[in-house]
C-alpha cells in the first residue's frame, strides 16, 4: 500500500512504467542506489496490471537488486553501476540485472547470504514456470530471469 501511495512520477520528474509495484520498487532503490554513490540505469516496460502477484515481483526485484548494491558498495570501483530492465512481450516478463561485480576475496564472504535469496528467488520463479540463471562475466555479476505469465502456465496450488 505504501509503495502504491508513493507518487514517484511527481517525485522524480519522470516515468518508469505503469506498474505502481515495479515503478515504486525501482524507485526506492535508484534512490538508495544513488545515496550510496552508484549510477543506475533502470527500464521497466510492462503492463499496469499483470498475472505475478505483487508479493512475488517484489521478493524477486528487492532480492536482485539489494544484491547489486551490496556487490557494487564492496567492488572497490571508482564508479559502481547497475543496469536493470523489466520487460514485458505478451505472457513473458523478463527482468535483467547486471552490477559491476564484488571481487573474488570478498565474494566468498558474501556467497551464503546469497544462496538464501536466490533460493526464495528460485521458489517463485517456480511458482510462474520461469527460469533462472545468475553468472559473473567479464566483471559484471548477471541475473536472468524468465516469467511464463500466460494461461495455464501457472502451477495450480
Amino acid at each position: 500500500k505504501q509503495m502504491k501511495t508513493l507518487d514517484t512520477e511527481k517525485d522524480r520528474g519522470r516515468h518508469i512504467c505503469t506498474n505502481a509495484t515495479v515503478r515504486s520498487i525501482l524507485a526506492v532503490y535508484e534512490e538508495y542506489a544513488e545515496v550510496e554513490g552508484i549510477r543506475t540505469k533502470m527500464y521497466a516496460d510492462i503492463d499496469e496490471k499483470i498475472a505475478v502477484r505483487e508479493i512475488d515481483m517484489a521478493a524477486i526485484l528487492v532480492s536482485i537488486l539489494e544484491k547489486a548494491i551490496h556487490d557494487c558498495c564492496h567492488a572497490g570501483k571508482e564508479e559502481p553501476w547497475i543496469y536493470l530492465s523489466l520487460v514485458q512481450n505478451k505472457n513473458k516478463i523478463v527482468i535483467q540485472c547486471e552490477n559491476c561485480c564484488i571481487s573474488e576475496e570478498r565474494r566468498g564472504e558474501y556467497q551464503e547470504h546469497w544462496r538464501v535469496k536466490a533460493s526464495s528467488i528460485c521458489n517463485v520463479i517456480g511458482y510462474y514456470n520461469g527460469e533462472m540463471e545468475f553468472y559473473v562475466e567479464d566483471g559484471r555479476f548477471i541475473s536472468r530471469i524468465l516469467l511464463n505469465t500466460g494461461n495455464g502456465s501457472l502451477k495450480t496450488q
